[in-house]
């Protein structure tokens, strides 16, 4: 038992379960052991992990796994509600070449109130942007006027308010307008008329 600061010079070596507060490690740490994870707990808000460079540099994380397989996961976080239940994740996973093992893809999992989970989100390796499930919306707006989405068979565009202008911005024209009542108007004098 110790009543004041502690400095120890070299390594320092702790079996068994121990309890640490305050505590400032400089240099490089490694921790190792049997348990799969490193469970930081509190009851106070913002509570989490800070990284932090006082100097001009950045910070990473890393997650390096030996990995064989094409899409399988290096890394995951991973949101729980407090009983336990996974609500969301997003993976960092090897790509297609497992070969070199040079590419990658990250995939963004939600989780429904009926306990399915669904990828919502996905960047492939080749930097393409998808949306993989049909009937899965793209929203714009403050309160998703603008859809664009695909029903397995037909795809559609959703505009909720006002008029659906398509534009050339290099010429400030409008190619065509799709009006709220459904009328169609085409040519540059649309743009005149706006």
């Amino acid at each position: 038992t110790f009543g004041g600061g502690v400095d120890v010079d070299g390594d320092l070596d702790v079996d068994g379960h121990t309890n640490l507060d305050n505590v400032s490690i400089a240099g490089v740490t490694t921790i190792t052991g049997s348990q799969s994870f490193l469970n930081i707990t509190s009851t106070t808000q913002g509570l989490g992990l800070n990284l932090r460079n006082t100097s001009n540099e950045y910070t990473r994380i890393i997650f390096d796994a030996a990995r064989t397989g094409a899409s399988s996961a290096l890394g995951i976080l991973e949101g729980k509600w407090n009983n336990g239940n996974s609500v969301c994740q997003i993976y960092l996973q090897s790509g297609d070449d497992t070969t070199n093992k040079d590419d990658g893809r990250i995939s963004m999992v939600v989780n429904s109130a009926a306990g399915q989970n669904k990828t919502a989100f996905r960047i492939e390796p080749n930097a393409s942007v998808q949306l993989p499930n049909d009937s899965q919306k793209l929203q714009f707006g403050q309160h998703q006027d603008l859809s664009i989405w695909h029903g397995g068979s037909n795809g559609y565009i959703d505009n909720e308010t006002g008029n659906l202008t398509f534009r050339t911005t290099s010429s400030n024209t409008d190619a065509f307008r799709i009006t709220s009542d459904g009328i169609i108007e085409t040519g540059t004098a649309v743009g005149a008329s706006a």
